[in-house]
């Protein structure tokens, strides 16, 4: 069941900052967030996932934690 609102590759990759031509490429590389395909045109986004992406990219600046 879907419990939050799927976005499409225009809303995901205005919440990440990036164009949309960049999730069609990371996709076609394997190395961006997961994703749902309905079909080969219709993609969808779920916003956990998108979150998901940004945490694992997350950079703690040198010397943090010290």
């Amino acid at each position: 069941m879907v419990t939050e609102r799927l976005l499409t590759q225009s809303e995901a990759a205005e919440l990440l900052h990036v164009q949309a031509r960049t999730l069609e490429s990371w996709r076609m590389r394997g190395i961006g967030p997961k994703f749902v395909r309905y079909t080969s045109r219709a993609i969808r986004y779920r916003p956990a996932d998108l979150r998901a992406f940004l945490e694992l990219h997350e950079v703690a600046p040198a010397g943090a934690g010290r």
